[in-house]
C-alpha cells in the first residue's frame, strides 16, 4: 500500500522541493526504524517469493543442461537481496531523485546566501 500511495502522490508534489523534502526524509525514517526493529524480507510474502524464483531458475538451470539464463549469483541475489526500503521507491528513480537533489542544492544555496547576508561571510 505505502507503495502505491507513493508512486501516485510523488508526481504531484515534484513541483513543491520541501514538500518532496519532508515525504523524503519521512520515509528515511520509516526505512531506519523497519530494519531497527529487525526486520527480513525473508519472512515476508516477497521474501518467500524471492526465494521461489530461485529455486525455480536452478531446476530450469539444471533441466537445460546449465544453459538458463541467470548464474548461480543472481539467484543468490535475487533470494537474499535485502528491502530497498521505501525511500528507493523515491531516490530509486532518476527523474525523482533529480527533482529532490535540486530541491536540496536551492536549499543549501538560499541558506549559504542568508548566512553571507547577514554577517558578511
Amino acid at each position: 500500500m505505502p507503495y502505491r500511495k507513493l508512486k501516485r502522490t510523488i508526481p504531484q508534489i515534484l513541483d513543491s522541493p520541501a514538500l518532496l523534502a519532508h515525504t523524503v526524509y519521512q520515509t528515511l525514517i520509516f526505512d531506519g526504524s523497519v530494519r531497527d526493529g529487525r526486520f527480513d524480507i525473508r519472512r515476508t510474502w516477497e521474501g518467500r517469493e524471492r526465494a521461489r524464483i530461485a529455486t525455480t531458475d536452478r531446476r530450469k538451470n539444471r533441466e537445460n543442461g546449465g544453459t538458463h539464463r541467470r548464474t548461480k549469483s543472481a539467484q543468490f541475489q535475487i533470494a537474499t537481496a535485502e528491502w530497498e526500503g521505501l525511500s528507493d521507491v523515491i531516490l530509486g528513480r532518476k527523474e525523482w531523485f533529480d527533482a529532490w537533489l535540486i530541491g536540496e542544492q536551492r536549499c543549501e544555496a538560499n541558506k549559504a546566501l542568508t548566512v553571507y547576508l547577514l554577517t558578511g561571510f
